[in-house]
């Protein structure tokens, strides 16, 4: 570039640079003031939290099934500690008779000792039945007494 257009571009650009910095605080003179102490953060409110689902299936057709499923779960924060249960429940009919009934119930105990560490406790049941449909087993006779092939 040639020494007159560098000059004109740096002129050009001062008025920028000059209304820039006007936005700016300037740095402060004299005595610095000592820095404040940051205040300790506010104690987080107790949260209370609920979730539940519910759902239910019908089919008809070769086979006719009819499934429910409810489940909740409620958890509570107090400070450090969490207390927290959930309880979920399937239960399936084939044909008006039972062919699932799944249950299952958790509460739980937590305590932060720091923000990435903590300890807890737990108690879980499930209970879980599972019915096949009756099927004729292969060596059983017909009530004609042929036995099936």
């Amino acid at each position: 570039m040639f020494p007159i257009a560098r000059r004109a571009l740096v002129l050009a650009l001062l008025p920028v640079g000059l209304a820039a910095q006007a936005g700016t605080t300037p740095p402060p003179t004299g005595a610095v003031a000592p820095p404040v102490a940051p205040t300790p953060a506010p104690k987080p409110p107790n949260v209370i939290k609920f979730t539940g689902d519910l759902g239910y299936v019908s089919t008809a057709g070769n086979s006719s099934v009819q499934t429910l499923n409810l489940g909740d779960r409620v958890s509570a924060k107090f400070g450090v500690v969490t207390i927290s249960q959930q309880f979920s429940l399937v239960h399936g009919r084939s044909k008006g008779k039972t062919v699932t009934s799944l249950y299952r119930a958790q509460v739980r105990s937590d305590y932060s000792l720091q923000t990435t560490f903590g300890i807890y406790a737990q108690v879980n049941y499930e209970r879980n039945v599972f019915r096949r449909p009756r099927v004729p087993h292969r060596d059983q006779h017909r009530a004609d007494g042929v036995a099936p092939r």
